[in-house]
Order: structure tokens, then C-alpha cells, then sequence
């Protein structure tokens, strides 16, 4: 029996599924690896800034420096031309920011993966464990909800032209930057995964729905095997229906 969900079959609506997953994931490591995230004024003093390094030079930093580097001179007073507290304390919100960022981010990486992994296996090996994609999925928003809040928090994320005055005669604690490529493909994620998050889950629970009423409806009574007492979708189910297609 091919289940159905909101007038086509499961199997389409999957690929369609997959097909945002994968974007999704381009996109993430796209912002991962982005050399431009954010810019500070548009004036003589204008620069610019990676998730990890600089990308710009400047008299106070070298452009090979990674900010825990100058925040390492800068606390020590090793800089040609000594950096403020306050200027410390921009880069060191640069650097936990990113750092954070990165290691969620490989995290939500992590969790797409698995997720779309399994809507393949389960097109082609009929694994039953969609449910457990659908929890890999929202896995993978909240790890990027999370690196992407952390980031813009600490560093005071802006996408108009709050921050185009700032530059190094009063770069402070609180001044703005300015998202660029980077910060715009993690913000063009955060606004794809819960729209798709939400349609894989709705998709799902509708197919479960429709396949339940199409068993009452034929009276087609599945006695499960002995080894298989677990709710499908469990993960043992899983690996167990893996190996049986293999």
C-alpha cells in the first residue's frame, strides 16, 4: 500500500523534503565558511570580519590574526598600537561568538545529514523511521537558532544602516556591525527551516494517519514479529529494518 499525504503520494512529497534539506545544508556551510560576516562604517576606517579572522588589515591587527590572537595581544599589551578595554571586549565577543556559531552549526550540519540520510534509505529501503528524521530535523533548527542568536547577540547584529558610523576612533562594547554574506545565508536558514521542519512533520503524522485509516478500512490486522515490539520509528526497528533490506 503507497501511502498518501494532502492528495500525492508520501514517496513525492519526501523527495521534495530532501530537496530542502540539501539546500539547507549548502547554505549552512556556506555561512560556515564565509569570509565575509559582518562590516563596521563605510568610511576611511571601514572593516570588515570573517566568523574567525579579520578580513581587512588594520594599524591594531594583523589580517592573518584570528581574533583570539589579538584579543591575546591586546589583553597583554603586545600590540603595536594598544588596543582599549573596550576594544578587547569586541573581540573577544567576536571570537566566543564564532566559536560558538561553528561548533553548533557543525552540529546542525550533523543533524540534516541524518535526517536526509534517512528519507533516502526509507525511499528506497522502506526503513520506517521517518520519526526519527522529523526529530533529527528540528535538532538541526534549534542548534542553528541557537548559534545564529548567540552570534547576533554578543556582537549586535544589524541589517540597515544602524552601524555604518562606527569605525576605530569609537569602536566600543556596544557598537553594531553590519551582517554581510555570511550572517544573510545563516539568516536565509533560519527562515527556511521551520517552514520545511513544520511541512516534514505535518507530512509525516498525515501519512501515518492516512495508513492507520486505510488498515481499519481493509481490517488488515499486522500481527508485529517477536523481535519487533518497539513502535515503528524507533530506532531499533530502524537498524533492524535496515539490515532486512540489505
Amino acid at each position: 500500500m503507497t501511502s498518501r499525504s494532502c492528495l500525492m503520494a508520501t514517496r513525492y512529497w519526501r523527495v521534495i523534503i530532501i530537496i530542502f534539506l540539501l539546500s539547507i545544508k549548502s547554505i549552512e556551510i556556506i555561512s560556515l565558511f564565509s569570509a565575509n560576516w559582518f562590516y563596521q562604517s563605510k568610511n576611511s576606517n571601514n572593516w570588515h570580519g570573517g566568523l574567525f579572522y579579520p578580513n581587512s588589515d588594520s594599524a591594531k591587527y594583523a589580517k592573518t590574526d584570528s581574533y583570539f590572537d589579538i584579543l591575546d595581544k591586546c589583553e597583554r599589551n603586545t600590540t603595536s598600537n594598544s588596543l582599549s578595554q573596550d576594544e578587547c571586549l569586541v573581540f573577544k565577543n567576536l571570537w566566543i561568538s564564532g566559536v560558538t556559531y561553528g561548533i553548533l552549526e557543525c552540529g546542525s550540519i550533523l543533524f540534516v545529514t541524518i535526517s536526509l540520510a534517512i528519507l533516502i534509505l526509507d525511499i528506497f529501503r522502506n526503513i520506517r523511521c521517518v520519526g526519527f528524521s522529523v526529530f533529527s530535523f528540528w535538532m538541526a533548527f534549534i542548534l542553528h537558532l541557537a548559534g545564529f542568536w548567540v552570534w547576533s547577540g554578543l556582537n549586535v547584529l544589524f541589517f540597515s544602516e544602524n552601524c555604518e558610523e562606527m569605525d576605530w576612533d569609537s569602536i566600543n562594547a556596544s557598537s553594531s556591525v553590519c551582517g554581510e554574506d555570511g550572517t544573510k545565508a545563516a539568516l536565509g536558514c533560519l527562515l527556511m527551516f521551520p517552514f520545511a521542519a513544520t511541512l516534514h512533520t505535518f507530512l509525516y503524522w498525515s501519512s501515518k494517519i492516512y495508513s492507520r485509516r486505510k488498515e481499519n478500512e481493509t481490517s488488515l490486522a499486522v500481527t508485529p514479529e517477536p523481535h519487533q515490539t518497539h513502535e515503528p520509528g524507533s530506532i531499533s526497528v530502524c537498524i533492524n529494518n535496515y539490515f532486512e533490506k540489505v
